[in-house]
């Protein structure tokens, strides 16, 4: 992140902190996550099973951040 502003880097993390860290399992059915790709590459975690409505459980928001600026 040496390229980063002190601001920048202060976004950032604040954006990372937000979503906290990666979960193991879906919270809602417990079921296996998926990886996958963001709209501007970031990672996104999100539950494949067909009989949950959870859809993206979390993404690398501090990730997406630091690729926009």
């Amino acid at each position: 992140m040496g390229r980063f502003t002190e601001w920048e880097r202060k976004e950032i993390q604040e954006a990372a902190d937000l979503v906290g860290p990666e979960p193991d399992v879906c919270p809602v059915c417990g079921g296996e996550l998926k990886e996958g790709e963001g709209y501007v590459g970031e990672t996104i975690l999100y539950c494949d099973n067909d009989d949950c409505t959870e859809g993206i459980v979390w993404e690398d928001a501090g990730g997406a951040v630091a690729r926009v600026i």
